[in-house]
């Protein structure tokens, strides 16, 4: 009979290493594939400059978990746009007409500190004499805080894009160069039937005649207030009421119909 030898019995030794990182972290090492996206532009809106990818962070300044995305700097804000696809129930808090809760209009920055390392500068203009920062902070008079990490870009794109952000936010503007100052959006047929009607155009009245189904007449020779000082350019009074009755009624006291 063979006997077993001293170390027949033996288990097989177990692994010792322990991982302290998170699959999410390893995921984020990994250079991102490179696939720039540009916004939806409003009529008139340039694009400056764009760089990707682009890792932005998540608004708790405790974590550095982010998504990667492109970031964009136009003549009207600065925007991040995404390369996961948002769900449609997706809510978003912060939107309005021009723009979305990535969207920064470079009338809203505030300050703008470059990351190196570990110590955070405020940059007062476009001429850096030191190398780049490694990551760009915002801060917006909305009180909203931005942070983007160049780790993973081109050195060549995060330095294009970093001098474009701060030229373009930073320098001092004229009201004329004010892209949402003058901006005004084509009005819809559907806008135009929701706004207020003022009654100070012949469209209004007409509008209102029609719907009232009324018998009155539009009296528009007092455009110039020629007529009346005291009355609208603009107004109603019964069919019955004829020219006669506006000159014998301007010799009133008030200078009017009473």
């Amino acid at each position: 009979m063979l006997s077993l030898g001293s170390g027949g019995g033996k288990q097989p030794a177990k692994p010792s290493f322990v991982s302290y990182v998170t699959p999410e972290e390893i995921n984020s090492e990994k250079e991102p594939p490179k696939k720039e996206r540009n916004p939806d532009l409003l009529p008139g809106e340039v694009v400056f400059c764009s760089a990707n990818p682009i890792l932005k962070y998540t608004q708790d300044e405790l974590s550095q978990r982010g998504v990667f995305g492109t970031l964009v700097c136009t003549n009207f804000r600065v925007s991040f746009i995404s390369d996961e696809a948002q769900a449609e129930d997706t809510t978003q808090h912060f939107k309005n007409k021009l723009y979305g809760e990535n969207d920064i209009p470079l009338m809203c920055v505030d300050h703008i500190y470059g990351g190196y390392d570990d110590k955070k500068k405020m940059i007062t203009g476009p001429l850096l004499k030191n190398k780049y920062p490694s990551k760009i902070i915002v801060h917006c008079k909305d009180l909203r805080v931005f942070q983007y990490c160049l780790t993973y870009t081109d050195e060549k794109d995060a330095k294009k894009i970093f001098q474009g952000v701060v030229h373009h936010c930073l320098e001092s503007k004229s009201l004329k160069c004010v892209f949402a100052f003058s901006y005004r959006a084509h009005k819809a047929e559907m806008q135009r039937k929701g706004r207020t009607v003022m009654f100070d155009s012949i469209d209004d009245w007409n509008q209102e005649m029609k719907r009232t189904k009324g018998t009155c007449k539009l009296v528009t020779e007092n455009q110039s207030f020629e007529l009346f000082e005291r009355l609208p350019q603009y107004f109603i009074v019964p069919a019955t009421v004829t020219e006669e009755d506006f000159q014998i009624a301007k010799k009133f006291n008030g200078k009017g119909l009473p």
